[in-house]
């Protein structure tokens, strides 16, 4: 709690002013009076509320909880801040960002309890920021878990674990790497062959007497050359196999997983950031599969191999050797952590691009229609700016790391030099003495040991890169959905469709409520209209009922069964929804309706467009049912794509039926003729209806008027009417607007 990290200096003032009233509630702001970045206090007592400045102990504030008439946090865009009203004035007291709005909120309930008297409970104080355990720092609210202290050998296996399917084919990658490494074993060892045999003349006619073995020497070369290729072009084709098929595993799992997750999810992340993690960073995964596999395996054959065979040649001249390969290791080992914490940097950057690009992408219209073009230029610019510098940091210090490493491993080369030389004058017949082919051999075998060392400092920079990217993308994979099957889920094929809502609240954040304690009954089979001006939570309501989010108290029962305890399978099976914002999928108009029931027949698709009057436009196009929608439907009109969009609702037949504003984008005549469709699709079915227009639900069995997320009117349209209450008042406003847009027209 925030209280116990309370400067002292703001601790003994608030003792010395009310020393009867210990410190109940207190929090940090980030920002400062100024409106910079910086730090205040607010501090409450039993009694009193007081700002504090930085560790100042003079305060900014100082007000009687009791003189409070109205407390408030009010966030706006980015920022936020918590005003009280009391007698004689309204006070700005602090302010704080966006990124601890749900603190303050907190500490608000909190300070309201404390001035009615009420205790202060653990929903009233601030939590600290979840902070890896290892090293203390703050998490990312993107992740789950510290991108500092993620093991790497964890990640590595767990990267690998997808490749268990192919466990044969990676088996014989291995054999197969076997194969090509002992062949490149061969070479250096003729080159000793050569000098020390082949090439030596006799002392004392100076001829060759192991001449005939040249063509012999010279025709194992050009064998060990030939399979070395041969392997090496086999291992490539099966690895890259491997690596494909299991990034394709990867990237599916990550995409189920997407799919499986609660719209909360979506709700707290760019659109741009997801696709960024499911395209870029699985395709990190598979450049470390299709690359790393071949060349680690290569490598680290060769290791073992050509370490064995130095040993061999002169286990003296290996022991100077290794220093220099130590040291490399070593530095790789501190180097590495660093740099994984700009890849990180990178990846977030990377990933803030993405959603801007999206976003763009996405309003292309809007950003036509109000000519914004260089606006959304500036900001690709900046934000493209930021990506770019976090690229060249990036490479900067990679620029530093990679040279350091590789100048330590050729120490080692000129060792070889410097001790082997001293050796060769020995002599062959001295202990530990070495001929010059012994000595070209070893430096030719070191070249070989050195080149996997070379190719793994450069691949620590692919591992590095691939592990950030596996880290962003088990992150999703890990992640739990908020709304899931409870563990005893009750299956409910058939669904008779009477929804009760009992004392319900609900809010996108828990300390701003949409729905507050409502209670309201739908009996099966019964049409009910849900009433009231934008965000009184209507579309929130419906949202709550077909389990898109899970209330925060209360309960909502289908069939007399909690939703949460209905297999979503079954309920969503059951609901069928035309929302206010028609979404169309890339494709055809068939795919678009047949995908309520992707099994229906052409028939079936044409009954129930034909029922939501979209047949006649549909078949006066070229190529009719097989009509290509475009993008979210650009092709189409808003009418048309909210004919297919009931078309759809129809198809799916449902037992509920949810109607958000289903006949907004259409015109009068349009609009009768789907009213008629929908009287005889809601019959036999309870529907729950939104509309624009309120004279559309005259034909509904009840009306509900929601005012600020609380039922304020029920009953008939007629008995709305007669009551002059808040429904009649809305249907008295829409009529004086259609009069007015009449008579300009």
């Amino acid at each position: 709690m925030e209280r116990d990290k309370l400067p002292q200096p703001i601790a003994e003032a608030v003792a010395a002013r009310y020393p009867d009233e210990p410190i109940r509630l207190a929090i940090s702001s980030d920002i400062a009076h100024h409106g910079q970045y910086g730090t205040e206090w607010l501090v409450a007592t039993g009694g009193h509320l007081l700002v504090f400045p930085g560790d100042s102990a003079t305060a900014t504030h100082d007000l009687a909880l009791s003189d409070l008439e109205e407390l408030k946090a009010v966030d706006t865009v980015g920022a936020g801040a918590v005003t009280v009203r009391t007698p004689s004035a309204t006070y700005h007291v602090i302010s704080y960002t966006e990124a601890r709005s749900d603190d303050f909120h907190k500490v608000v309930d909190g300070i309201k309890a404390l001035k009615e008297g009420e205790a202060v409970t653990e929903h009233h104080t601030v939590s600290d920021r979840k902070r890896c355990e290892q090293c203390g720092r703050a998490i990312p609210e993107s992740m789950r878990a510290c991108p500092h202290c993620l093991k790497r050998r964890q990640a590595v296996l767990r990267i690998f674990s997808f490749s268990r399917p192919y466990i044969w084919q990676i088996a014989a990658i291995f054999l197969i790497s076997s194969l090509s490494t002992m062949a490149a074993l061969l070479v250096p060892y003729m080159s000793k062959l050569f000098i020390d045999f082949v090439f030596r003349p006799d002392a004392e006619s100076g001829t060759f007497p192991h001449g005939g073995w040249h063509l012999w020497c010279v025709a194992a070369i050009f064998v060990a050359y030939a399979l070395q290729s041969f392997f090496s072009g086999w291992q490539e084709r099966l690895s890259g196999v491997v690596g494909f098929k299991t990034v394709y595993d990867v990237r599916a799992a990550i995409y189920k997983r997407i799919q499986e997750l609660s719209l909360t999810f979506f709700d707290k992340r760019h659109t741009g950031s997801i696709m960024a993690r499911v395209n870029q960073d699985t395709g990190e995964l598979q450049r470390l599969l299709v690359d790393f596999i071949p060349i680690s395996l290569e490598s680290l054959l060769s290791l073992v191999g050509v370490g064995i065979l130095l040993f061999v040649v002169s286990w003296r001249l290996t022991l100077f050797v290794m220093l220099p390969i130590a040291g490399t290791i070593l530095l790789l080992r501190l180097i590495v952590p660093v740099v994984r914490v700009f890849f990180h940097r990178y990846f977030h950057r990377r990933s803030r691009l993405s959603a801007l690009v999206n976003d763009s992408l996405s309003g292309i219209r809007v950003v036509k229609s109000f000519g914004q073009e260089t606006l959304e230029m500036d900001k690709f610019r900046r934000t493209s700016q930021v990506y770019r510098d976090a690229g060249i940091d990036l490479v900067r210090r990679w620029s530093i790391y990679h040279p350091l490493m590789h100048f330590t491993i050729m120490c080692g080369a000129v060792l070889v030099w410097l001790v082997g030389g001293r050796l060769v004058f020995r002599g062959t017949e001295a202990p530990g003495g070495l001929s010059i082919g012994d000595v070209v051999a070893y430096s030719g075998y070191l070249m070989m040991f050195y080149r996997p060392v070379f190719m793994l400092t450069r691949l620590a920079q692919m591992i590095t890169n691939a592990l950030t990217a596996a880290d962003r993308v088990f992150d999703i994979i890990d992640t739990t959905p908020d709304i899931q099957d409870a563990p005893d889920a009750v299956a409910m094929p058939h669904i008779e469709g009477h929804i009760a809502l009992d004392n319900v609240t609900f809010g996108y954040t828990r300390h701003q409520p949409v729905i507050k304690e409502l209670t309201l009954d739908i009996p099966a089979n019964s049409m009910i209209g849900l009433v009231g001006k934008s965000g009184a939570g209507k579309s929130t309501l419906i949202n709550l009922m077909s389990r898109l989010y899970d209330v925060d108290s209360g309960a909502l029962q289908v069939d007399g069964v909690d939703v949460r305890q209905i297999r979503q399978a079954d309920l969503r099976r059951n609901i069928g929804v035309v929302l206010q914002e028609t979404f169309l999928f890339t494709g055809s108009i068939l795919q678009n309706i047949s995908y309520a029931k992707p099994d229906a027949t052409r028939e079936e698709v044409i009954a129930a467009a034909i029922s939501a009057h979209a047949h006649e436009f549909i078949i006066s196009k070229v190529d009719g049912y097989d009509t290509l929608v475009g993008e979210r439907g650009s092709r189409l009109s808003g009418g048309e794509k909210q004919r297919i969009a009931i078309a759809r609702a129809i198809l799916r037949n449902p037992r509920i039926l949810i109607l958000d504003e289903a006949t907004s984008s259409v015109d009068v005549e349009t609009e009768e003729k789907i009213q008629q469709a929908l009287a005889n699709l809601t019959r036999g079915r309870t529907t729950i209806a939104i509309a624009h227009r309120l004279a559309t639900l005259r034909n509904c069995d009840q009306l509900v008027v929601i005012e600020d997320g609380e039922i304020s009117e029920m009953g008939t349209h007629k008995e709305l009417m007669q009551k002059e209450g808040a429904f009649s008042k809305l249907v008295q406003s829409q009529e004086a607007h259609s009069t007015i847009i009449a008579v300009e027209g």
